[in-house]
């Protein structure tokens, strides 16, 4: 843990309105984060790095438990209610993880994981890869969906609400499907997306679109507009 916040460039508020962010806490592990991702309704937050080290920290950033994976874990995503966690290790392996970052079970994926999503309550999750197929399976290692898409889906998210998953490519898709793989609809984007982000409740899809700012689409895949920004928007957050 650090013992002084870190200091940051507030040029940005020369040219805007409002007060500056304010650092609650701050973490440093024996290593370069890898991965990470937060439980929304525990505020918990499950950070990875190269050391190889696998931590959960509380709400106001003190370690609550750790371990030692045998390599560093590349992705993460977490229920939100912080009980269950899934992670892809370097030899493409899907771990699922309890909250004392025990495992629970393995699973050898067939190709580059480019995306993974859990559902709020860690019961199912989703896995895209590089060739373009997809699978959503349940907590007890069952493959309960495979189905493949035009384009591979760099970024997919649960609703978390509805029983469906949303997924959006590189260049070219913005999906919707069921958890049994059924496509409920497809879009068109016009642009190249660097990231993906979803409302709790699925009624909002936003996509950074570098010069062309941030889309955003309703939970059927209807247009809402764009906020167009000054530079290149390249990850989004809600």
């Amino acid at each position: 843990m650090s013992e002084q916040a870190p200091s940051f460039d507030k040029s940005w508020l020369r040219e805007g309105q409002g007060l500056p962010p304010t650092v609650k806490w701050s973490f440093r592990g024996d290593g370069a984060v890898v991965s990470f991702d937060m439980a929304r309704e525990s505020s918990e937050v499950f950070v990875c790095d190269d050391s190889p080290t696998l931590y959960r920290l509380t709400r106001t950033g003190k370690i609550a438990a750790i371990t030692h994976p045998r390599a560093p874990i590349q992705q993460l995503t977490w229920s939100d209610d912080g009980q269950w966690g899934y992670g892809i290790d370097a030899d493409r392996n899907l771990i699922r993880l309890d909250r004392n970052l025990q495992i629970d079970w393995e699973y050898e994926t067939h190709d580059d994981v480019l995306c993974i999503s859990t559902t709020p309550y860690g019961n199912h999750v989703a896995v895209s890869n590089a060739d373009g197929t997809n699978m959503i399976l349940n907590e007890r290692k069952r493959k309960i969906a495979r189905f493949e898409t035009v384009r591979p889906l760099h970024y997919i998210s649960f609703c978390g609400t509805e029983p469906v998953l949303f997924g959006s490519a590189e260049n070219g898709l913005l999906c919707c499907h069921n958890l049994a793989g059924a496509q409920l609809w497809q879009e068109r984007v016009w642009s190249n997306v660097g990231s993906m982000s979803v409302t709790g409740a699925g009624d909002i899809i936003y996509l950074a679109n570098f010069a062309h700012g941030v889309q955003a689409f309703d939970g059927d895949g209807v247009s809402l507009g764009a906020y167009v920004l000054e530079g290149t928007v390249n990850k989004v957050a809600s």
